[in-house]
């Protein structure tokens, strides 16, 4: 997780050069600030993940936790309004709506994976599968950003 999150991180900052403003250099700024924050969150998300002890009592309500902040985040990037001067605009907005699906998925499938008297893999790798799905979208927004279409779209 750690490596996609400083792979989406990369991204973002090359997103502050992004889709040369024709008009509204405004809203460009906002979607900027929005993606920022974005993955400033995503960043700290993971952190928190990754400092859970996985011999506490409570790792498995933590995991809970990060995972609903996980929905939250990627619910609030399919909330962002992207400027259409981004060549891409209407496919960013589609992938990011995507990216909360997958997401929300995820989460679910996640928790079906634990309850508290079992643990089902299948659910497990069905929620990892939607969370590897998310964090495509989001890779995928980032090339359509820059106007690069991704090879394995």
């Amino acid at each position: 997780m750690k490596k996609t999150i400083i792979i989406l991180l990369a991204g973002v900052l090359l997103l502050m050069g992004c889709g040369k403003p024709k008009q509204d250099t405004k809203a460009l700024k906002e979607y900027e600030q929005s993606m920022t924050t974005f993955f400033n969150d995503l960043v700290k998300i993971d952190q928190e993940i990754n400092s859970i002890d996985p011999e506490s009592d409570t790792s498995i309500s933590e995991l809970f936790k990060e995972f609903d902040a996980l929905q939250t985040k990627f619910e609030y990037l399919a909330e962002v309004p992207v400027p259409k001067d981004l060549i891409y605009w209407e496919s960013i907005t589609s992938l990011a709506a995507e990216g909360k699906d997958y997401m929300v998925q995820a989460n679910d499938y996640f928790k079906q994976s634990f309850t508290e008297t079992s643990y089902n893999p299948n659910y497990l790798e069905a929620a990892m599968e939607s969370y590897r799905r998310a964090n495509k979208r989001v890779q995928y927004i980032i090339s359509l950003i820059h106007g690069v279409v991704p090879q394995d779209a």
